[in-house]
């Protein structure tokens, strides 16, 4: 995972600089232990580690550092909200079928760590470590251009892209005035 940041770090010090600075100071453990103490869960390793180095980004949703389609790297104070949000929906307008972590439309044990602001989420399924995708209401999904085996794999394709130029699957790295 560090070395994952390294390598995302170095490049956006290279080239974007303002966007490496909206990246967030880390997250103390105190935090991280609070938020698995009020949400009974555990935060995934993966995820714990990144905390460590980055709490989300700068912005709403972490929009100093955008991820694609839009998805701004959240910090851990709205991880609870973008959670609770997914479940009352799921509650307001869900059938019982719809809580499932595998197919549904929600499901309680996922965690959301990155948020378009508007109803686009990503989210890892503590149970396997994926990375998976929310769309308003719409069935999860852990296929398509935002799903990933694990969040570390997430973020050495982000750093693969930036390096090479290349697209991280269907998206191109950006670099933009004002991040």
């Amino acid at each position: 995972m560090n070395a994952a940041w390294d390598r995302i770090e170095r490049w956006l010090g290279s080239h974007a600089s303002a966007t490496l600075r909206r990246l967030s100071l880390p997250a103390s453990p105190r935090d991280v232990d609070g938020r698995e103490r009020y949400s009974g869960r555990k935060t995934p390793d993966a995820l714990y580690v990144s905390l460590m180095r980055h709490d989300g980004a700068d912005g709403n949703f972490g929009a100093g550092f955008q991820l694609p389609l839009g998805i701004g790297l959240a910090g851990l104070s709205s991880y609870f909200s973008l959670r609770s949000y997914n479940c009352i929906d799921l509650i307001m307008w869900g059938s019982e079928e719809d809580a499932d972590p595998d197919d549904g439309v929600w499901h309680g044990s996922l965690l959301p760590f990155a948020s378009s602001g508007g109803g686009e989420e990503l989210f890892i399924d503590p149970r396997t470590g994926r990375v998976g995708r929310q769309s308003g209401g719409e069935r999860i999904r852990y296929d398509g251009p935002m799903s990933w085996p694990s969040y570390l794999d997430l973020l050495e394709g982000v750093a693969a892209a930036l390096e090479s130029g290349g697209p991280l699957r269907e998206w191109y790295p950006t670099v933009t005035a004002g991040c």
